[in-house]
C-alpha cells in the first residue's frame, strides 16, 4: 500500500499484540464455568462473549491482514469507516456506505435471508482510495449501501476447559451466533457480525 495512502483504522499495528493467559472460571451468572482472563474486567465482556484483548496505542508496523478487534466491533457499532474512522453514513439519505471483496466469501445469508457480515464499513470518499490500493479489492468488489445494522454473530476461537480449568482450544475461527449462549461461554471474540437492513448494490 503506498505511504501517501492512511493506515487502514481497522488493522492491527504491531506494537498493539499483547498476551493475557486464558482460563475458565466460575461464573455465577452462567451457573457454571466460562472463559475469561486471569485477571477479568466486566468490560471484557459484550453479548455475553469474551473478547479479545489487543493494545490502542497504534504504532509500530502495520499488519493489514489482521483485522484489530475493538476497533472493527467500534466501526460495526457506531457506523465508522474502517479506512479514515470517520462516519461512513451517507448524510444525503442515512444509510451505510459498504464495500465488500470478493462477496460470495464475505458477504452470506442466514435463514430468515438476512445478509451478513464481518466486513466493516467504508465510507464513500474511502471507496475509490480502497479500490485503488487494497490487492484484495482489484478483482471483485460491491459497493453497498444499508439502512441499518443488527449484531448478529461473532468470529471467534473456542475453547474448553482442562481438568485444572486451563483453556484448550477446539475450534479457530468458528461463527457463533449471538444466541448460542451455551457456545459463547467458550469462545473468545474475534470480530462482531452483523445483519444488514435494506442492503443495495450501489449503482
Amino acid at each position: 500500500m503506498s505511504p501517501r495512502v492512511p493506515i487502514p483504522y481497522i488493522n492491527v499495528r504491531a506494537d498493539e499484540h499483547v498476551r493475557h493467559p486464558l482460563e475458565f472460571q466460575w461464573s455465577d451468572e452462567h451457573r457454571g464455568l466460562r472463559l475469561s482472563y486471569k485477571d477479568p474486567v466486566p468490560q471484557d465482556w459484550m453479548y455475553g462473549v469474551l473478547w479479545t484483548r489487543q493494545g490502542m496505542v497504534s504504532t509500530g508496523r502495520p499488519e493489514y491482514r489482521t483485522v484489530h478487534t475493538a476497533r472493527q466491533r467500534r466501526c460495526m457499532l457506531q457506523s465508522l469507516c474502517q479506512v479514515c474512522k470517520h462516519s461512513a453514513v451517507d448524510p444525503e439519505n442515512g444509510r451505510i456506505w459498504w464495500l465488500f471483496p470478493t462477496p460470495e466469501r464475505y458477504l452470506f445469508t442466514n435463514a430468515l435471508g438476512e445478509y451478513y457480515s464481518h466486513i466493516a464499513p467504508t465510507c464513500q470518499t474511502c471507496i475509490p482510495i480502497s479500490l485503488a490500493h487494497c490487492p484484495h479489492l482489484r478483482e471483485e468488489a460491491v459497493s453497498c449501501t444499508v439502512a441499518g445494522v443488527e449484531p448478529y454473530a461473532v468470529h471467534a476461537d473456542v475453547y474448553q476447559p482442562r481438568p485444572d480449568q486451563s483453556a484448550e482450544l477446539i475450534a479457530r475461527d468458528a461463527l457463533v451466533q449471538l444466541e448460542q449462549f451455551q457456545v459463547l461461554g467458550s469462545a473468545l471474540a474475534k470480530q462482531l457480525v452483523v445483519a444488514f437492513v435494506d442492503l443495495r448494490v450501489s449503482p
